[in-house]
């Protein structure tokens, strides 16, 4: 059994938390490993790194004798980027007027991902389909819950099923099993 210690590059070394696995374990294994182990939702872009040399073998992940860094598609974790905002009114003015050409400047200087905070909600955007892919799937690691400052929050309906109530209920689970067959590619053929 093999056993190393693992922690986020960008977090301190001492937060390491230790993974034992098998020894005959493979690279794309121990990334899956390692999702699981920190809650990583995709597992391909996992790096590791000692001493800012990236390691590719598993035989020099796992005799090192110092903690072994994890990157996220060869960048440390980091808090999501955004523009500093004022009291009260937050990111709204470097949004607002002009939101679509703001937006884009924005994307510009943060890239692919970054938040702003206007009158107290703080929204996250992306521009990449993979990111939004992530953020939009409805599995394990994310549901869609209808809260109070939602604006569906008006007309939610938990009979309604799909679209107008939260993923976790029965009644979701319930007309997501027939949804995808009745939108399927041979359904959808014979309506057209």
């Amino acid at each position: 059994m093999l056993s190393q210690d693992f922690f986020l590059l960008g977090e301190a070394e001492t937060s390491a938390r230790t993974v034992r696995a098998n020894e005959d374990i493979s690279f794309e294994d121990l990334q899956d490993l390692i999702a699981s182990r920190f809650a990583f939702v995709v597992s391909k872009g996992i790096g590791f790194v000692r001493d800012d040399a990236t390691l590719s073998h598993i035989r020099d992940i796992f005799s090192s004798e110092v903690p072994i860094g994890i990157t996220i598609d060869g960048s440390s974790v980091r808090e999501v980027p955004g523009p500093k905002g004022k009291p009260y009114v937050g990111k709204f003015f470097e949004v607002f007027p002009d939101h679509l050409g703001n937006h884009q400047r924005l994307f510009e200087k943060y890239g692919p991902a970054f938040k702003t905070t206007n009158l107290g909600g703080t929204l996250f955007h992306t521009n990449d389909p993979d990111i939004a892919g992530v953020a939009l799937a409805e599995n394990d690691f994310f549901t869609k819950d209808i809260f109070p400052s939602h604006p569906l929050y008006g007309i939610k309906n938990q009979e309604a099923g799909v679209f107008l109530g939260d993923t976790d209920t029965p009644e979701w689970r319930i007309a997501h099993k027939f949804l995808p067959p009745a939108l399927g590619p041979k359904a959808v053929r014979h309506c057209t």
